[in-house]
């Protein structure tokens, strides 16, 4: 964040109060938390293979029913299959499983 910010304010020729203390503020920052991607990236379980697919379903717009039809499974297995993925993700509901997958590189964008 540190660099960009910087790189910013470099490539628009802006000298701004708020600008550099954000940059000063993003620079400390990165220092004293130097592995804070690395770490959020490393307390994650790893999803299983169907979680995967089921996750990548999600994140295609498809209901549960959709879902469970596809994979000729029941509507319950795929409850099942999101609770798991919303705990091992540490999310709450579908847009937050979807893009936290995203950051950890687990689905396209």
């Amino acid at each position: 964040m540190y660099l960009l910010l910087r790189s910013y304010r470099k490539t628009h020729g802006l000298e701004d109060a708020y600008l550099d203390r954000i940059i000063t503020l993003s620079k400390e920052m990165g220092l004293l938390y130097p592995d804070y991607l690395r770490r959020r990236c490393e307390k994650f379980t790893p999803l299983t293979q169907t979680e995967l697919h089921v996750l990548t379903l999600i994140a295609d717009g498809r209901s549960n029913v959709q879902i469970a039809d596809y994979l000729d499974i029941s509507v319950n297995t795929v409850k099942f299959h999101c609770k798991n993925i919303f705990q091992k993700l540490d999310t709450t509901n579908r847009q937050q499983a979807i893009k936290t997958a995203q950051e950890l590189k687990l689905l396209r964008k």
